[in-house]
């Protein structure tokens, strides 16, 4: 097929009809016909942009947690100094973790960098989820490691 086409050849395959598959319930695979040189795939969310987690996450709090391999103050301490913290919003089915890069103008850390501080802190960061720019908002409890968080469009 190939040589044909290099070569200017007015061959072409027949065209086959495009297919459509669900893939994890929101997004939508569409191949286009096989008659055209280089096959494009377009990912089409359910809803016009937004999957439905995304949507999810973005009406009203929902618990959280900071999550990491050591459940501790400190070890929440040293992912801050890192500049990424795991957030894990558990009231989704199976829990959904995201990486949240800490942006430390937005966020108040005052808690957690002096032991005489709050009891909580808030982090702020700017991440993409399924495809779509949010900003995380999370209240963190020091002495649980949870509290509520959200997301927001950007």
């Amino acid at each position: 097929m190939w040589a044909g086409v290099l070569a200017g050849a007015d061959r072409r395959p027949q065209a086959r009809p495009a297919t459509s598959a669900t893939l994890s319930g929101c997004l939508r695979l569409t191949s286009q016909p096989a008659s055209l040189p280089l096959r494009e795939l377009t990912f089409i969310t359910s809803r016009g942009g937004m999957s439905d987690l995304v949507q999810f996450l973005c009406k009203g709090d929902h618990p959280v947690e900071a999550s990491s391999r050591h459940k501790t103050r400190e070890a929440l301490k040293e992912r801050i100094a890192d500049g990424h913290v795991q957030i894990k919003f558990t009231d989704t089915r199976g829990g959904t973790e995201i990486g949240v890069p800490v942006d430390r103008n937005r966020s108040d850390l005052r808690g957690i960098e002096n032991d005489n501080g709050s009891a909580e802190i808030k982090l702020v960061g700017d991440l993409t989820l399924d495809y779509v720019p949010v900003t995380c908002f999370a209240r963190i409890d020091l002495a649980t490691l949870q509290g509520e968080g959200h997301l927001e469009v950007r």
